[in-house]
């Protein structure tokens, strides 16, 4: 195996996290390269073209307000305002829609009891939601309080709708949710919030395939890294495709779980950190529909789904820009975290539920996709302020980038984490100046 003592900045990883850490650091003078193990770019915002129609698999939205939002401005991708109209639940192979979430509890197969549990919730939510604003502003004691806190004790028929809810929305359970986190996700679906989410129409990725552009050069793809160890010098050593590379700096804008793989003699304290974030699996199947004389889907937003093999159903491309008059396809994504089982049953059986919480898609699906993450979304726990400080903090020149790292999740923590690290190194760099290199 060669080595080459040639980097002053490793980054591994050409996600959200990695790609704006290498942008963020060009034109410093720093020798850089970011190692990606796949033939592409942007992570778990993957997007697929499937009979015609991009799909995204991983990351849905662009939230407005966020770093994501700030990257599309930056680089001139624009997206159109995703525009809810109702709310769905699916319970006993009965599928309601309604414009508003607090009538669909009278219409769903619940005791009295369990309609009187749904609707409290609905209303104790969505007016929490509307009091703090898409950003929950002021509520900060509800990152503190998980979200069954705030929901308070539940009749089992109501529990299994909102778990069924939560699963679906934030990928947690409400036990494990900070109330603030699940409101934000959760409540802004109730109330149909028209200025929370953009949609990119070429795919979330496009976006980050935008920032590559700006750093292609710098971003090596097919090369995964296989081990990273520390010198006795404070470099580091990365082994990858056959060689191995010394980096006086090294960023981990990875999945957190798979940090620990990656450098085996990660100190204890990191490790027992890293594990306090939880990043649950998650399978996705996207689904395209000929909806060409069904102009009433493009009222569906997101179904709620009680009794299916997955959590729920969104149609992400929903509001009067998306209208099917104006075309004749459209896609739903179902999806479930953690316990999915082979790839072998997942189309077959899950497409059956679809069927029963859409019959009409029956005959129209056209195209699929499934999509497996392994390590899908670091949802944001009631405690994990307890845990950020460790989770954050460099292991001597080695530093920590990504959704797993921030205070919030998905690309824009990622990217919001990739800015921190990145004025850090800068600073760094900027102090004990760039070695010259042959």
């Amino acid at each position: 195996m060669n080595s080459a003592r040639n980097l002053d900045v490793a980054i591994i990883g050409a996600g959200p996290a990695g790609l704006r850490v290498a942008q963020r650091l060009r034109g410093t003078g720093a020798a850089i390269r970011v190692f990606e193990k796949l033939p592409d770019v942007g992570g778990r915002t993957a997007t697929e073209t499937v009979d015609g129609v991009r799909i995204n698999t991983g990351a849905m939205f662009v939230y407005r307000g966020t770093k994501t939002d700030e990257l599309c401005r930056e680089l001139g991708i624009s997206y159109e305002p995703v525009e809810p109209r109702t709310f769905g639940m699916h319970v006993e192979g009965r599928t309601v829609l309604g414009r508003r979430a607090e009538d669909l509890a009278d219409l769903l197969p619940i005791s009295d009891a369990a309609k009187n549990d749904v609707k409290q919730l609905v209303e104790s939510l969505s007016a929490a939601y509307r009091a703090h604003g898409k950003d929950l502003a002021g509520a900060d004691h509800l990152a503190t309080i998980s979200l069954s806190d705030f929901l308070g004790p539940l009749g089992d028929e109501a529990r299994e709708l909102i778990w069924s809810a939560v699963a679906g929305a934030c990928v947690g359970t409400p036990d494990e949710l900070s109330a603030k986190f699940g409101l934000r996700y959760l409540a802004s679906f109730l109330v149909r919030d028209s200025a929370s989410r953009g949609y990119v129409p070429e795919g979330m990725q496009s976006i980050f395939d935008g920032l590559y552009e700006q750093v292609r050069d710098l971003v090596s793809l097919n090369t995964e890294v296989q081990e990273i160890t520390a010198n006795p010098d404070g470099t580091w050593s990365v082994a990858c495709s056959g060689a191995t590379v010394t980096a006086d700096h090294v960023v981990l804008a990875v999945p957190g779980p798979t940090v620990p793989d990656l450098v085996p003699g990660l100190p204890g304290w990191k490790r027992a950190a890293l594990d306090a974030i939880p990043t649950p699996s998650q399978t996705t199947l996207g689904a395209v529909v000929d909806c060409t004389d069904r102009p009433e889907w493009a009222d569906i937003f997101y179904i709620v789904t009680v009794g299916t093999r997955f959590h729920g159903v969104t149609q992400p491309r929903t509001g009067s820009h998306f209208s099917p008059g104006d075309r004749r396809r459209t896609y739903f994504e179902m999806f479930r975290g953690r316990d999915s089982p082979d790839d072998s049953v997942v189309v077959e059986d899950w497409l059956e539920d679809f069927y029963r919480v859409l019959p009409d898609a029956r005959g129209r699906v056209t195209g699929t996709f499934l999509r497996r993450w392994d390590a899908a979304f670091a949802y944001p726990r009631h405690d994990r302020d307890l845990y950020l400080p460790g989770v954050r903090e460099p292991v001597g020149t080695m530093h920590f980038a990504g959704d797993y790292t921030s205070d919030t999740a998905g690309s824009h923590g990622a990217l919001t984490e990739a800015e921190r690290v990145a004025e850090e190194l800068r600073a760094r760099l900027g102090e004990i100046g760039t070695r010259a290199r042959a």
